[in-house]
């Protein structure tokens, strides 16, 4: 495997993993839209436009939190 091989598949691994990234903050904040926040990094995430919208919204306040429970004294 050459050195233009191995640039060309870290360079492909890169923007995979940034394409994915609001997808993976929302799966671990827990977001109540995650996988609607997932099927538009599929289908809309690819657009340049349509990204940072995706990346924003899984970086807004919803998301599922643990219920509070005061221990009975």
């Amino acid at each position: 495997m050459g050195s233009f091989a191995i640039w060309h598949l870290l360079f492909v691994a890169g923007y995979v993993a940034v394409w994915f990234l609001p997808s993976l903050i929302a799966l671990k904040r827990d977001h109540s839209s995650k996988w609607g926040i997932l099927a538009a990094t599929i289908i809309f995430g690819w657009i340049p436009l349509i990204w940072p919208v995706i990346l924003i919204w899984s970086l807004s306040g919803r998301h599922h939190r643990e219920p509070v429970t005061n221990p009975v004294s």
